[in-house]
């Protein structure tokens, strides 16, 4: 059932459901203290009964995202893990480089001490980053 949608039509909500899609399970992976991300905490956590309720409603979401795609036959993406881990490591790696010191003194005054020591810890980490 084809519904009048042309590959364009299709591309967009794809592209935003999708997004829709993700949002809510990050969300659920919060709800549920799911991952043991270094520079995040979360706090004012619902209570157990408002939890169950938004994970009811999150799961009527997803549901009807199912729905959609089904009704306006709308393509699956697939991922290749491996490209996405070497997209993100390159990303790191970038990252990384933004923030050297030589960089960074464009921010305000560095000592020759603190850079040489930044330079050092994040070349550590670039190192840790490369072997994935």
């Amino acid at each position: 059932m084809n519904l009048g949608l042309n590959p364009n039509h299709k591309r967009s909500l794809v592209a935003a459901l999708s997004i829709i899609d993700q949002m809510m399970e990050e969300t659920l992976k919060e709800l549920n203290q799911e991952g043991t991300a270094v520079f995040e905490n979360h706090t004012r956590k619902p209570p157990p009964w408002e939890k169950a309720g938004i994970e009811r409603q999150i799961a009527s979401v997803k549901e009807f995202l199912k729905h959609l795609k089904d009704k306006y036959e709308l393509k699956t993406s697939t991922k290749d893990i491996q490209w996405l881990i070497q997209v993100r490591k390159s990303r790191a790696i970038e990252l990384i480089t933004d923030l050297s010191p030589q960089r960074l003194k464009a921010g305000g005054y560095l000592s020759t001490e603190t850079a040489q020591n930044l330079s050092h810890d994040l070349e550590q980490l670039r190192l840790r980053i490369e072997q994935l």
